[in-house]
């Protein structure tokens, strides 16, 4: 770190020159260092060096951490290809080029490949320009990589092996051809970028941000309990609602860090973020439902583990809390009264019904007791003319007379179809702007019907 912050950089770094020209890409090809032999001597040659630029090319999806499998160094004149799977316990010694501040190491977006050679082979850069500064720093309309080289090199990047597993050996031609491109116009790339920095005064943000990424440490990622959070966010919040469905996927998500730790997977290799966010949201109780999720292949062998750990999250409770619900009891009242109200409740994990509100009572504020059909005339002075009354009504001329005393309008005795069947009828007091005339087939003869979003099969 100290060394990185403090070590200067080379001269020329500050000075408008012609870019150089790189060697055609169609009639030359790159060496393959696949041995010590042979790293020594791209060692040699790096050494009388005054710039090189490095790429890496990186495996992640089955390994929890990744490694690197391939790198990538040009110089004006020549291209290398590292097999670093093969020479990891050697490659330290590049630190001899790495680490000379005189010799600067032009990177694309360094950020992750500082981490990986600090982790794989204990390697560190001094002396770095990362080209997407140097674009970012310049508002230059992309800071991709593909965009710089068909800019300043007019050479077509073909990205489709950027996510290709880089373990095979032997490489294909094509693979090989996309690794060597990454590097191969990268000091070209960089001359340009360099003179307009001067130009334009930025050379030293570039060289300050550049410096940042430099100075990175490599830390082993820990489990981040909060973690979750953001997946949530991005991915579960349209499918899951409940607090049960929360708890399951906050669940799997540790079960599946523990488990990605311990086979050495990756966590999408494991169980991807949208097959969590399915199997919390549909919180299976068998494992047919279980494997109708699609599940992986590390999945399906930890089936039975996945379903217990959901199972214990299940509740059949008729309301589930907000997901923020201590902001809903901060008040001391409140929650001695939630606290006290927990202690007379049947237990609500067996049915819905033991957990859910009295729909039903054989009191009516309005009507009073229900085989009396009276009304609460006190009740319907102060409602006005802001409620109507929904049909079908109880059978009683004094409920007809009340009903009719509150209508803003003089109704006619078709406006109101009262049954006649002598049968008790459940009663509906509803807001005027929710009720609408619904015309019926029978001639001259329309009712009043609820348009709201009211259960009708709730009694009220």
């Amino acid at each position: 770190d100290f060394e990185v912050w403090n070590a200067q950089y080379p001269c020329r770094v500050a000075q408008i020159a012609d870019p150089l020209p790189y060697p055609p890409f169609d009639t030359t090809s790159a060496i393959w260092v696949g041995d010590p032999p042979a790293l020594s001597a791209m060692l040699a040659q790096l050494k009388t060096c005054s710039e090189i630029a490095v790429d890496l090319e990186h495996h992640d999806y089955r390994s929890f951490a990744g490694f690197v499998c391939l790198m990538q160094i040009s110089s004006r004149d020549q291209d290398w290809i590292v097999d670093t799977l093969l020479l990891r316990q050697e490659l330290q010694s590049l630190n001899a080029v790495f680490a000379d501040p005189a010799i600067l190491k032009v990177f694309h977006g360094a950020r992750m490949d500082i981490l990986w050679l600090q982790r794989d082979f204990s390697l560190y850069i001094v002396s770095l320009f990362d080209t997407f500064h140097a674009a970012k720093s310049l508002h230059l309309s992309s800071r991709s990589l593909a965009f710089l080289l068909k800019r300043y090199a007019d050479f077509d990047a073909d990205k489709k092996y950027q996510l290709a597993d880089w373990r095979i050996r032997p490489l294909p031609q094509e693979m090989l051809a996309y690794a060597r491109s990454d590097t191969h116009f990268l000091l070209f790339v960089y001359d340009n970028l360099r003179n307009q920095l001067v130009q334009n005064d930025r050379l030293q943000h570039v060289l300050t941000a550049s410096r940042a990424v430099a100075a990175q440490s490599y830390q082993r990622p820990a489990y981040d309990p909060d973690g979750w959070k953001s997946l949530y966010a991005k991915y579960g919040s349209a499918k899951l609602l409940s607090n049960t469905q929360i708890a399951a996927f906050t669940a799997l998500h540790q079960w599946r860090d523990r488990i990605a730790r311990h086979l050495d997977e990756s966590l999408r290799y494991v169980l991807p973020t949208h097959l969590m966010v399915s199997i919390a949201a549909a919180l299976p109780k068998d494992l047919p439902q279980l494997y109708a999720c699609t599940l992986p292949p590390v999945a399906k062998d930890y089936a039975n583990d996945i379903l217990q750990l959901v199972s214990a999250h299940h509740s059949d409770s008729y309301h589930s809390d907000s997901l923020h619900s201590d902001s809903l009891h901060s008040d001391s009242h409140h929650s001695d009264s939630h606290h006290s109200d927990s202690h007379s409740r049947p237990d609500s994990h067996h049915s819905d019904s033991h957990s859910r509100p009295e729909l039903l009572a054989s009191i009516s504020s309005f009507w009073t007791s229900l085989h009396q059909n009276e009304p609460n005339h006190n009740l319907l002075k102060q409602l006005g003319s802001q409620l109507r009354v929904a049909v079908p009504l109880p059978c009683s001329p004094k409920v007809e007379a009340a009903a009719l005393a509150v209508h803003p309008f003089k109704p006619t005795p078709d406006d109101i179809i009262i049954p006649r069947t002598g049968k008790k009828r459940s009663l509906q007091i509803l807001p005027y702007e929710n009720l609408q005339p619904v015309h019926t087939r029978k001639k001259k003869k329309h009712r009043l019907e609820e348009t709201s979003s009211l259960d009708p099969h709730k009694k009220l």
